[in-house]
């Protein structure tokens, strides 16, 4: 059996040596690792399908998601264009409380928490396609049910990251972070506001999880200390109804 043997510095590998094979599977792996944090641009179709690949990608990303790629909080396949209701909840930065504070049960929004409630009511306005449903503002998140009407325009991800088009619900959302952003900075400007990098959504699917859905974000201000998104959240039983 032959062994790696350093020599001045250089390792020799030979073929059928331990080395040789633990070269070949590192380079394999390299090149999986490559594929997916760039997208698999060189894949074809077919062999992204082969068991093998399968099997290799899921490994890689349940291993080095938390370096190279955030696994994504959307629905995957799922085309978010297509017209339907979305439940919708955005997060600030560090779970920071800029939007105002719960006092008896009820929102007392901020100045910041103000910027954020006249974007929220101007999205339909802005957007022909879309309607707002049931929404709140709570301390350091909000909630809202958009509905989307029959659009053209499709999202369509290139090199693993998604490239938003007109219409999507990803579309509608960075638009309304990003306007909210720039009005708090001007305003606030010592703030620090930030969002959270990504959003959370729930397809809704039918009228009866429509209905949970918006009986939920009503009485998200009135049990405030029941969110583990409150900074003095400490877990207790909730009281019987």
């Amino acid at each position: 059996m032959y062994y790696k043997t350093p020599r001045r510095g250089v390792s020799t590998w030979k073929p059928g040596t331990i080395g040789w094979s633990r070269l070949r599977v590192l380079t394999a792996s390299v090149g999986v690792i490559y594929w997916i944090v760039q997208g698999e641009p060189r894949l074809r179709p077919r062999s992204r399908t082969h068991p093998s690949f399968v099997f290799m990608r899921n490994f890689m990303l349940e291993t080095y998601k938390n370096r190279f790629r955030i696994r994504s909080a959307r629905l995957l396949g799922y085309d978010y264009s297509q017209p339907g209701a979305y439940f919708v909840t955005v997060c600030t930065k560090d779970r920071i409380p800029y939007f105002g504070m719960i006092r008896n049960g009820e929102m007392a929004v901020s100045g910041i928490g103000g910027i954020v409630r006249e974007e929220i009511l101007r999205t339909p306005e802005v957007r022909v396609n879309v309607d707002l449903d049931e929404w709140v503002i709570m301390p350091n998140h909000i909630h809202m049910i958009i509905q989307i009407g029959d659009s053209s325009a499709v999202e369509t991800p290139r090199r693993g990251v998604s490239t938003w088009k007109l219409g999507t619900l990803g579309a509608i959302m960075n638009q309304f972070k990003s306007v909210c952003t720039k009005r708090i900075r001007v305003a606030y400007p010592e703030s620090g506001f930030a969002w959270q990098s990504r959003f959370y959504d729930h397809v809704v699917r039918d009228a009866e999880s429509l209905r949970l859905v918006r009986e939920y974000i009503r009485k998200n201000p009135s049990e405030w200390q029941y969110d583990e998104d409150n900074p003095e959240f400490r877990p207790s039983p909730r009281p019987l109804p």
